[in-house]
């Protein structure tokens, strides 16, 4: 692996490690929740339950914290790709989306941010970084909306 594609991999863990550490920070600081463990338990409530059951008679107690573990991984392993593809686009390499989610945590709208859409009007070259973040907020109104 070249030296700029193994800077470009690191570049990318980093921007999603940082992401994940603002996301859990934010959600456990504003909203007592983490989450990495609340993806961790989408994904136990989607899953078969013979699936479930089957990673518990494996893994026993190490099960919640491999699931995370995974998870994790797995961000980062999007963040590395994403630092390769970032360096090798021909044009703008993604978007920035805020979701508004129901009381009941489904998803009410969304709003997709790039170089031409949603009013942004600054200008995006090739190897520009557009940011990246997760974060979990928490009803602020009261008003369960």
């Amino acid at each position: 692996m070249k030296q700029s594609s193994v800077t470009e991999v690191l570049l990318g863990v980093a921007a999603a490690a940082l992401a994940v550490a603002v996301g859990e920070f934010v959600g456990v600081a504003f909203g007592g929740v983490s989450l990495v463990a609340s993806v961790g338990d989408v994904v136990v409530d989607v899953a078969p339950g013979w699936f479930v059951r089957w990673t518990i008679g494996l893994l026993g107690a190490a099960q919640k914290p491999a699931l995370l573990t995974g998870i994790v991984l797995l961000v980062l392993l999007m963040g590395a790709g994403t630092g390769i593809r970032a360096r090798s686009a021909q044009g703008p390499v993604g978007a920035a989306y805020v979701v508004f989610l129901n009381s009941d945590g489904s998803e009410k709208s969304r709003v997709k941010i790039t170089e031409s859409l949603s009013g942004f009007t600054g200008d995006l070259d090739v190897g520009d970084d557009f940011g990246a973040s997760i974060a979990v907020l928490t009803e602020i109104a009261g008003d369960g909306t």
